[in-house]
């Protein structure tokens, strides 16, 4: 009896795979050779035995690689390449290079700071809650010198090259959403002080100050005109894992205002995420695409708000039937047209585009949930 259970659940587990219908072994070499490039020349570029964590290509490839197969210790070789080098700059952060020093401006040195000080800690929590087990030494340290780069606004120094979403004006409230999804999924572990925390969560509620979008049934928010789409999805996936921030209401109108950009072939459009002023006066791409999709699905899908099934569902479908063949999905830079670049700049949007596209079609309900602390 127990041979033929076995057997029933092999052929379960087969019928499953025949029956995806999106190629997960593609993307995950796009993902690879993607990530193995990178981190040779983000090493070669900045001239630095590290990478740097890219909220284009390296983050969103860590958090989502081992959804395709792999714990962290038999990650593929440039996961395992990656995370070694942000637990070297994590366990060594006194002494190591900055990322982008003054010859790029005299700003640059703190917001690379800031930056990768969140960044650092949000891959690294991810992971561990990801094994299951306790936080790590590294990820730990990581969250303390998170929370020591923070502004006494609230937010972290983030920076600024004019190129949307991850790095233009507004792109440092992407980055204090990372930091609370990063510090409240931390739990009890790795507790933020309550100065710090409630720093954090007036901050992000400032963005809740200012609009009257009452015909969105929004008034009663105040959305703040400034706090565009894309931001207001890193509010509800913060949100999502700090029970307290925002209150029933005000996440249903957020999801509301989300619900209404959706696309008639269920996908979502990099245009309506947000403005960001192309370098050549190339007009933005009006179809919808890989990461506004993929992104806006992935956050939806953590909510637990029942109302938006169905557009987690039509995302995840658009998903499934717009895989390249190369594995990747795809999506155009906002910032100037670059399909006559090489390869390297021309896809690092269709990167992060794969990162969350392979985020939400692995998605499962029995995920564990960040827990408060």
């Amino acid at each position: 009896m127990r041979w033929i259970t076995s057997l029933a659940l092999v052929l379960l587990a087969t019928t499953v795979v025949a029956e995806e219908s999106w190629n997960r072994e593609a993307a995950a070499e796009y993902l690879d050779a993607r990530a193995g490039m990178w981190v040779t020349r983000s090493r070669a570029r900045q001239k630095l035995t590290t990478a740097c964590i890219s909220c284009h290509t390296a983050m969103p490839y860590l958090l989502s690689r081992a959804s395709l197969g792999g714990s962290p210790s038999s990650l593929p070789q440039p996961a395992q390449d990656l995370f070694r080098d942000v637990e070297a700059r994590v366990m060594h952060w006194g002494d190591v290079k900055v990322w982008y020093d003054t010859s790029r401006g005299e700003e640059k040195p703190v917001q690379s700071w800031g930056t990768e000080s969140v960044i650092n800690a949000f891959v690294l929590t991810m992971r561990d809650q990801r094994s299951g087990g306790p936080l790590t030494e590294e990820a730990k340290t990581a969250l303390r010198h998170m929370w020591a780069r923070q502004t006494d606004e609230g937010n972290w120094p983030w920076l600024h090259f004019g190129l949307g979403p991850w790095e233009a004006d507004g792109s440092d409230y992407w980055g204090a959403s990372l930091a609370a999804v990063a510090g409240m999924s931390a739990g009890r572990e790795a507790r933020p002080s309550g100065e710090a925390s409630a720093k954090l969560r007036s901050y992000l509620r400032l963005g809740l100050s200012g609009l009257g979008l009452s015909g969105l049934g929004l008034s009663g928010l105040g959305l703040s005109r400034d706090l565009n789409l894309h931001n207001r999805v890193a509010l509800l996936w913060a949100a999502s894992a700090w029970d307290g921030l925002l209150s029933t209401t005000e996440k249903r109108r957020l999801v509301d205002d989300v619900l209404r950009h959706q696309q008639s072939d269920g996908g979502f459009r990099l245009v309506d995420l947000g403005t960001w002023p192309s370098e050549d006066e190339t007009p933005p791409n009006e179809a919808s695409d890989g990461y506004a999709t993929a992104f806006t699905t992935f956050v939806l899908q953590r909510l637990d708000d029942p109302r938006a099934a169905e557009a987690i569902a039509d995302g995840v479908a658009w998903l499934e039937h717009n895989q390249k063949a190369d594995g990747r999905w795809e999506t155009l830079s906002p910032n100037k047209d670059r399909s006559n670049e090489e390869a390297f700049t021309r896809l690092l949007a269709s990167d992060a585009a794969t990162g969350f596209a392979v985020l939400a079609l692995t998605w499962t309900t029995d995920e564990t949930r960040p827990t408060d602390p």
